[in-house]
């Protein structure tokens, strides 16, 4: 879809796509859903090659053949979305106080500090094993002070991609290590390379990756067992979806603590 006018919230967004469903691109619909059947097709076939490894070098070629015309496809790829992407290793940092920058830094590193812990959380329960909470925010908070002395972003733990690592088998603290190779040998070398991806094919693996965090056994034990659990969980999902995640994850908390209070004096 393209050209639909862009709102604040998720959920208008959504509700603005819906609206325009008629006017789908079925190319690129296409290869979205054949890459989605793909990424699936791999689990099962092959539960230790990660699809995303294959599947991605394909969709570069395939990008690369629409940007060139070798082919009758057109696809937005991250190139012509974004403009040409390039590395740069150090961003000289420039030093000045502000309140504005104060309040915005004080937000970004609670929602950091929050989506970290909620990773680790995630982990935990895939892997069976217990985070060392001290040593997460140490590592949290030097990756932000490394990342904002060469001009970079906030860094913080992601959800999806901790999902994605433990479901391919990367339990072990080495893959943090390797991703980070990987990211830097990417960025040096190959980035050029990864701006003719194609939206669709990054779409198809993102959505692939989301179904995968959706585990319907944890609901299904949360309805049988504990009724409560499971209906604040619909509504941080619900919340998440229609107004801001953060606003979601901080009232489900509070409603949680307050029937957590409320099972105590009983």
């Amino acid at each position: 879809l393209k050209g639909l006018t862009l709102h604040e919230t998720f959920f208008q967004n959504l509700i603005e796509s819906l609206k325009h469903v008629g006017d789908i691109n079925l190319p690129t619909f296409s290869i979205f859903l054949v890459f989605l059947v793909l990424m699936f097709a791999f689990k099962k076939l092959t539960p230790k090659l990660p699809g995303a490894i294959i599947l991605a070098p394909i969709g570069i070629l395939l990008g690369y053949l629409s940007t060139n015309g070798s082919i009758p496809l057109v696809l937005q790829t991250l190139g012509s979305k974004f403009g040409q992407i390039t590395f740069k290793l150090f961003m000289s940092p420039q030093f000045t106080f502000s309140w504005t920058m104060i309040e915005a830094g004080a937000v970004i590193a609670l929602i950091a500090i929050i989506e970290t812990m909620l990773s680790a959380k995630i982990a935990d329960g895939m892997t069976k094993t217990k985070h060392h909470e001290r040593k997460e925010m140490l590592g949290l908070a030097l990756a932000n002070i490394g990342a904002g002395l060469v001009g970079g972003m906030p860094a913080t733990a992601a959800l999806a991609r901790t999902a994605l690592n433990v479901k391919t088998g990367a339990t072990h603290k080495a893959s943090a290590f390797l991703s980070s190779i990987s990211v830097a040998i990417i960025s040096i070398f190959l980035l050029s390379y990864f701006t003719y991806i194609p939206l669709a094919v990054i779409a198809a693996i993102l959505v692939y990756v989301a179904v995968q965090m959706v585990e319907t056994h944890h609901f299904l034990r949360f309805l049988k067992y504990d009724k409560s659990g499971f209906y604040v969980s619909m509504l941080v999902a619900l919340v998440t979806v229609v107004q801001d995640p953060i606003i979601g994850i901080l009232l489900g908390a509070a409603i949680s603590l307050l029937i957590f209070v409320n099972r105590l004096s009983h």
